[in-house]
């Protein structure tokens, strides 16, 4: 897909699936040491270390967040190919990463289907901007192949979903479908079958990337696949000075070892992504 084709199904949908927008080539480092995180699919669902394992039972327990043991995931993370996308989503290159997370999910582990719903309530301190200065992206990057039966994430178009309120925030697809104790304001009791009918599955080959909006509505979909296994990274950009957009903070990361690790190998254009000050900066001195 051309670049302006990707902005136009951007700012019309809110979300865009590039399949294959990274080379096998390009992620062969990184899958090479994606065992340093995960077990394989065989390995897992084997049994063969149960303790290691323990942890994939909750939805969100195959969750590693960034800097990475693997140091290629790291670096794969804030490719150039995904800051370009970013830029070109949100018409600027002074832009910040706040959020880089590594997910598996095997097959019988979890519960993965989730109701519709959108990102902004744990991304951001106001309601999400139409202005292009003022959004974010998510990316999700395959790290393997995500078939029908591997649990793609599900997309709404904004067109489908432009005159929805800012609460409830998740949708279900059936009424009375359960609420939240703490916000009980936040789930609908009404269902949305419409919306389920409206759904955009994001299947692609490792190396796709599907980049979204906080304001659009996704989910989350139940791995079918006998023994499957699915491997993403979630890379999340802003523009530089939208502060009021973030998830994590860098510098409780900046005396590990992985970040070290990660630093001593990235480029200056990478490490201006986590805020580092750029060459020539007065901070650098004259």
């Amino acid at each position: 897909m051309a670049t302006h084709d990707a902005v136009r199904a951007w700012d019309d949908d809110g979300f865009v699936v590039l399949k294959s927008l990274l080379s096998a080539a390009e992620l062969a480092p990184a899958l090479a040491e994606l065992p340093l995180l995960y077990p394989t699919a065989e390995e897992f669902h084997s049994d063969v270390d149960a303790g290691r394992h323990a942890r994939f039972a909750d939805e969100f327990g195959g969750i590693d967040s960034f800097p990475f043991a693997s140091v290629e995931l790291s670096l794969l993370s804030v490719h150039s190919e995904l800051v370009a996308l970013a830029a070109s989503l949100l018409r600027t290159d002074q832009l910040r990463v706040y959020s880089i997370e590594a997910w598996a999910k095997f097959t019988g582990a979890a519960d993965y289907e989730q109701h519709l719903h959108r990102d902004y309530l744990s991304q951001t301190l106001v309601v999400p901007s139409a202005d292009p200065a003022y959004q974010q992206v998510e990316m999700f990057l395959y790290l393997s192949d995500v078939s029908p039966e591997m649990g793609p994430p599900s997309f709404v178009s904004r067109r489908s979903t432009g005159g929805l309120p800012a609460m409830p925030n998740w949708l279900p697809r059936h009424e009375n479908a359960g609420v939240d104790d703490l916000h009980p304001s936040w789930v609908s009791q009404r269902g949305h079958p419409d919306l389920y009918d409206a759904e955009v599955s994001a299947i692609g080959p490792p190396g796709t990337v599907v980049a979204y909006a906080n304001d659009t509505f996704h989910r989350g979909t139940a791995l079918t696949a006998p023994r499957g296994a699915r491997y993403t990274i979630h890379v999340n950009f802003r523009p530089e000075g939208v502060d009021w957009i973030a998830r994590h903070s860098w510098q409780r990361q900046a005396n590990t070892s992985r970040w070290h690790d990660f630093v001593i190998r990235a480029t200056p254009e990478q490490l201006a992504l986590f805020g580092f000050p750029p060459p020539g900066h007065p901070y650098w001195g004259r």
